[in-house]
């Protein structure tokens, strides 16, 4: 009885190995390039995805995000490490890399809008009046983001901005 309880059990723990990825890239069946990713974000949105791309850029500010390129210079994304990841090898860098990653999304709606507005004028309320030049740079950031709401609000009925994070969990650096 005891031989069989521990075929059993070794059995088990060689199934459980076998079945683990080995890398980032086996862990997901489908991969999906940097164009792609920009084009259907919102679909995947909280899900777990790989990403590939060439990184093109490493923070030098502790390495905790990289910028990854696509088929142009006007596609790329920033991809952040998370808390257990930390940081990016400076070897990603001039490489193709494959993420594990999920996409987290920040929204700014007019109630955001108004009361960064309303911040804004009372920071020239202030006894050494604040930055005038400042505060008006910022009102016409809040006044694109508006149009870019009402644009989003005609072409999807969404009536606010979205913001994307991509946030990886591993990296594989392409050979």
């Amino acid at each position: 009885m005891k031989i069989l309880n521990v075929t059993v059990l070794l059995l088990c723990l060689i199934s459980i190995i076998a079945c683990k990825p080995s890398s980032p890239k086996e862990a997901a069946q489908e991969i999906y390039s940097v164009d792609s990713i920009l084009t259907i974000q919102d679909a995947l949105i909280g899900d777990t995805f790989m990403l590939e791309g060439f990184c093109v850029d490493v923070c030098g500010h502790g390495s905790n995000h990289i910028t990854l390129l696509g088929s142009d210079t006007t596609r790329f994304v920033n991809v952040e490490a998370n808390t257990e990841l930390v940081s990016f090898d400076k070897g990603v860098l001039n490489n193709n890399v494959c993420v594990k990653a999920t996409i987290a999304e920040e929204r700014v709606d007019e109630a955001f809008l108004s009361n960064w507005e309303q911040r804004l004028d009372e920071s020239l309320k202030a006894p050494d009046e604040g930055n005038p030049e400042a505060v008006a740079m910022l009102k016409k950031q809040i006044e694109q983001i508006r149009a870019e709401i009402a644009e989003r609000t005609k072409k999807e009925n969404k009536n606010y901005y979205s913001q994307y994070h991509i946030i990886a969990s591993e990296y594989e650096i392409e050979k």
